[in-house]
């Protein structure tokens, strides 16, 4: 199931580049040296707009985009000098935005979850009936390196009882 956002969200998507031995993460990448592709409902649409960066000097990179057309979104990202030249695919889904007031009901109201969601952690809120995710925020510390939970995901709390 791909995420949700919604119409003003900001977009993260995390990858890594190696180097030529195809084992080391590599280093000092800049955007001149990343391909770009974005997908809207199958078709392919200009890019709005990307920040883009490393995370420290580790060779894992992060982009943010923000769409601003509601619709099934697949964003690709090459970088030219990655040994294993591949395209890193991120599935996510546009959604008209929501009141600030609805989106605090849903936490309060609805399930939440911690998952694991491609090689991250999440916790994650679900709709009325638990059975897709609301929205979803990535845990990570000052550093932004991810958050290792103690014990096994996914947990839950289900949705409160009573009045």
């Amino acid at each position: 199931m791909p995420a949700i956002y919604y119409i003003g969200d900001i977009i993260y998507f995390h990858f890594t580049i190696y180097d030529s031995d195809g084992i080391t993460p590599l280093s000092g990448e800049e955007l001149d040296d990343v391909n770009y592709e974005l997908f809207l409902n199958t078709t392919e649409v200009a890019i709005p707009p990307v920040n883009f960066g490393e995370c420290g000097t580790s060779g894992t990179y992060y982009t943010a985009t923000y769409p601003t057309t509601v619709g099934t979104y697949q964003l690709r990202i090459r970088g030219t000098n990655d040994y294993y030249d591949v395209w890193h695919t991120n599935n996510f889904l546009v959604q008209e935005a929501k009141s600030g007031i609805n989106v605090v009901e849903k936490i309060l109201k609805n399930k939440l979850t911690f998952a694991q969601v491609g090689g991250h952690y999440y916790q994650q809120v679900w709709d009325d009936n638990g059975t897709n995710v609301y929205l979803q925020w990535r845990l990570y510390d000052k550093d932004d390196l991810d958050i290792v939970l103690a014990g096994r995901a996914p947990v839950s709390r289900g949705a409160p009882s009573g009045g």
